[in-house]
């Protein structure tokens, strides 16, 4: 079961079981037991963050390069996987990276999908879906469910 989350900047459906954790530019999604604290630092091993930031370019690869870059810095243990891949996210064009690593949380291998698109007032939307890569088919069904009931507002 389902239930929508909105904001003024997006729509998009979760878990009914799962919580959110709010900050300004986005908000974290996860299922009981995939969220905590280590050294001070909060983290999750499974659940999606979603977010709205402002770009500084309409060209989707190159803001789409800038926001992994920033992912991977933060996270220095995962790696791009192969190329973009194409999809569509509430309609407009979007781009998914895979990146893993093994998690310093779990000491598993980690798989996250950034999933990212441009609004029509040239802000990114970006979906970003971690889970390790053994529980990979039982959240898939959630995490198919965001991208396609994800709207943003334009």
């Amino acid at each position: 079961r389902y239930r929508n989350f909105e904001t003024q900047l997006f729509r998009v459906s979760v878990p009914e079981n799962w919580k959110e954790f709010s900050d300004n530019s986005s908000v974290t999604f996860a299922p009981d037991g995939a969220y905590g604290n280590q050294q001070g630092q909060s983290v999750f091993t499974h659940g999606a963050i979603v977010g709205v930031m402002d770009s500084p370019s309409n060209d989707l690869t190159k803001v789409s390069d800038q926001y992994i870059s920033g992912v991977l810095q933060g996270n220095a243990y995962l790696k791009p996987e192969g190329k973009y891949q194409s999809e569509s996210i509430s309609g407009h064009k979007a781009l998914r990276r895979r990146l893993s690593g093994t998690s310093p949380v779990t000491n598993r291998k980690e798989i996250v999908d950034v999933h990212t698109s441009l609004t029509s007032r040239g802000r990114l939307f970006y979906i970003v879906q971690v889970v390790p890569d053994n529980a990979e088919g039982q959240y898939k069904r959630a995490f198919d469910q965001m991208l396609r009931s994800a709207t943003f507002a334009n």
